[in-house]
């Protein structure tokens, strides 16, 4: 459960940067989705930046006019309080980010798996990854792996489709999908 509670902001920032690029797959009943993407690092940085810089300068705006009052105002207290609220509210958020981001780094440096889909193993060309499977719960693990048979479908020919298999019963299905296994637990399949 604390895990879950650490990663909350990172599979915030996940989800939305999926949702704006419209790579986000949901099943009818919206009790899984999956992730099938075109794989582009200035994407995901830019749609990330987006997703962090909206409410930031919401945030600067508000302490700013806050702060603006306070000293029309002369209120020193008020200028106080609201700097202190702010600094320790951005320090918070900060922490329980880089907290989920060491969170996911050691669980995948522990386990000896894949930290990216691609690797020197992947055919070269166009890629695209499958990620993101999640389930509300465990009984719709598979409803989230058929979703993800139908979002793979809709990648055009000739692309090569990658993915991280988190469990070996993962890296089976991926595997009678046609996907061939790459080095640790990467999977690749070229449409």
């Amino acid at each position: 459960m604390a895990a879950a509670i650490v990663l909350l902001p990172c599979a915030l920032l996940f989800v939305c940067s999926a949702w704006l690029r419209r790579a986000l797959y949901a099943a009818d009943d919206n009790r899984s989705l999956v992730v099938v993407k075109r794989v582009s690092s200035w994407k995901d940085a830019v749609t990330v930046g987006g997703v962090v810089a909206v409410p930031m300068i919401v945030w600067i705006g508000v302490v700013l006019g806050a702060m603006q009052l306070a000293v029309t105002t002369g209120s020193g207290a008020i200028f106080f309080l609201v700097y202190g609220v702010s600094s320790a509210v951005l320090g918070a958020l900060a922490a329980w980010l880089v907290a989920g981001l060491l969170l996911l780094l050691v669980s995948s440096l522990r386990r000896g798996r894949a930290m990216t889909a691609t690797g020197p193993e992947t055919p070269q060309g166009e890629r695209w990854v499958v990620e993101g499977l999640a389930a509300r719960a465990q009984r719709d693990g598979a409803a989230a792996f058929r979703l993800a048979v139908r979002a793979v479908g809709s990648v055009p020919e000739g692309k090569v489709i990658v993915a991280v298999a988190r469990t070996d019963r993962l890296k089976e299905a991926y595997v009678r999908l046609g996907f061939a296994h790459g080095d640790l637990n990467r999977l690749f399949l070229t449409t």
